[in-house]
């Protein structure tokens, strides 16, 4: 049985939070889940669309949350097939999150306003 490989202890797993307004505001968070995971599936297929992430907050109008996107919830053989070398130390599953959002053309418009390693509201 091949061994798996294990990450070096020199790079921690990067944990992303990224703010993002919704446009129109909405309330029903099976509506906003879908939507997101749509938008990965639309821009990278369905493999991308089941990266895991979670929703760590937000606001009670509906019109911004943070999502938290960390690289160690990815499928190990999706980052293998879509990591280029030049972006060791990032969070690949956060720059997938903020292009796959951006050109999403679904009911509801996301718009990125912050990205952080912390949980800022």
């Amino acid at each position: 049985m091949p061994r798996r490989k294990r990450r070096s202890a020199s790079v921690p797993p990067i944990d992303t939070y990224l703010t993002i307004h919704l446009n129109p505001p909405t309330t029903d968070d099976l509506v906003l889940l879908k939507s997101i995971h749509d938008a990965m599936q639309q821009t990278f297929g369905l493999s991308r669309a089941l990266t895991y992430f979670d929703v760590a907050w937000k606001d009670k109008e509906g019109t911004r949350i943070v999502i938290r996107v960390g690289e160690e919830w990815a499928s190990p053989l999706v980052k293998e097939l879509t990591a280029p070398t030049d972006m060791r130390g990032m969070n690949r599953d956060c720059e997938a999150f903020k292009g796959a959002l951006a050109a999403w053309s679904g009911s509801i418009r996301f718009s990125i306003v912050a990205e952080n390693e912390e949980l800022n509201t």
